[in-house]
């Protein structure tokens, strides 16, 4: 009986050992972020896996491009425009866009013409304004109602205190978001094949206008790129650089700070991180020289791998639950038999150790309650087993 007692006590353990939810451990295991907020958010599901002051309000700079990217595309799958269609640049397309804003090293004129297509490359692969403001036009409608496009759009996907005042993102105390509703966003946007085909593009080439020779586009996202070029104009190893990094887009300002929203594909799982409100600064390296450090870079990656290690895990802790549930299955077979002899000692305590099987049968309730109502088989048998050796006596 000692033997048996020790069998169950050991099956009972085994039984009962912690799983853990490990999504939850995100926050733990990612802890303190070096930005002012961040969100990691399931591609697939829209799941929110990981948030640091995800709710906070914050000005997006060009991290709002993702949103003017995503009206035009659905307006060309609505067949209110094409890709190929031709755009004629005219000067008042630019009204009231400040000169410091972004643009490509070769700027845009009045009279240059573009497809639409080439606009999306120069507006979300080089964050160029002046292509986010002939963009603005091409529904035909001025900036501020294509703006409220902008806002009902993001209403509709669920995204909270959003606002846009300008489609290329341009500082405003008055445009506000946050990194969860920049997560919607940019997952909405990833859904789209020729967006996914333009944020995911390190190097691009413009063809010639008929005012320009071809551009040279750099993405300004450096998790796209092996190399990267240095203070001297060399092509020097990207630290930032990640093969699993599918897009999309950078942001910059003085109120904002550096920005960056992000996409992931480890061939499992696809993921999007948005990290906000980051600051520049520099470090020591091992060898005694100074490296700028990027934190809209350098936490991104943090937090895509543990939330991915974190995924794995819980799906190798999720095979093992259902190797345990098949094991307790297995296991049924022999309490019956168990049964079938407690049966023969005692009618009534067979149907009571029926019943309290019966009450651990609910799906993973079961693993919670399998080793107390084998503790309770076992405990009821020990009298039993003793009145009979009494009455053998």
């Amino acid at each position: 009986m000692r033997k048996l007692v020790a069998c169950a006590m050991l099956a009972v353990f085994l039984f009962l050992l912690p799983t853990g939810v490990l999504a939850a451990e995100a926050e733990d295991r990612i802890g303190d972020v070096e930005a002012a907020a961040a969100v990691a958010m399931d591609a697939d599901t829209g799941e929110v896996l990981f948030s640091w002051h995800g709710d906070d309000p914050r000005e997006p700079a060009s991290t709002a491009k993702m949103m003017t990217a995503l009206l035009i595309l659905e307006a060309v799958e609505r067949g209110e425009c094409s890709l190929s269609a031709s755009i004629t640049v005219e000067d008042w397309m630019f009204e009231g866009m400040p000169y410091d804003a972004s643009r490509m090293s070769v700027e845009i004129v009045p009279g240059e013409e573009f497809t639409v297509e080439q606009l999306l490359y120069a507006h979300m692969v080089s964050s160029d304004c002046m292509a986010s403001h002939v963009l603005g036009w091409v529904l035909g409608e001025p900036i501020e109602a294509f703006c409220q496009r902008m806002d009902q759009r993001a209403a509709e996907l669920g995204c909270t205190d959003t606002h846009f005042t300008d489609p290329s993102g341009y500082p405003d105390p008055a445009m506000t978001t946050n990194a969860r509703s920049l997560a919607i966003i940019a997952r909405e946007c990833m859904t789209h094949q020729t967006f996914r085909d333009i944020v995911s593009t390190a190097r691009y080439t413009m063809p010639a206008t008929n005012m320009n020779g071809p551009r040279e586009l750099e993405n300004t996202n450096r998790l796209l790129a092996e190399q990267t070029k240095n203070s001297d104009g060399a092509y020097v190893p990207n630290p930032y650089y990640s093969p699993m990094a599918t897009g999309i887009k950078t942001g910059s300002s003085t109120p904002a700070g550096n920005c960056l929203a992000s996409s992931f594909d480890n061939g499992v799982h696809r993921l999007i991180v948005v990290v906000l409100g980051t600051s520049p600064y520099w470090s020591t390296a091992e060898d005694g020289t100074a490296e700028l450090v990027l934190p809209q870079y350098a936490e991104t990656l943090r937090i895509a791998d543990t939330v991915f290690w974190l995924q794995e895990a819980e799906e190798a802790v999720a095979s093992m639950s259902a190797e345990r549930f098949s094991a307790v299955d297995r296991a049924e077979e022999s309490f019956a038999a168990a049964f079938a002899a407690v049966h023969e000692r005692d009618a009534g305590l067979q149907r009571l150790a029926e019943r309290a099987w019966a009450l651990t049968m609910s799906g993973k309730e079961r693993i919670r309650y399998a080793g107390a109502a084998m503790a309770v088989i076992l405990l009821l048998s020990i009298p039993s087993g003793l009145v009979l050796r009494r009455r053998r006596r």
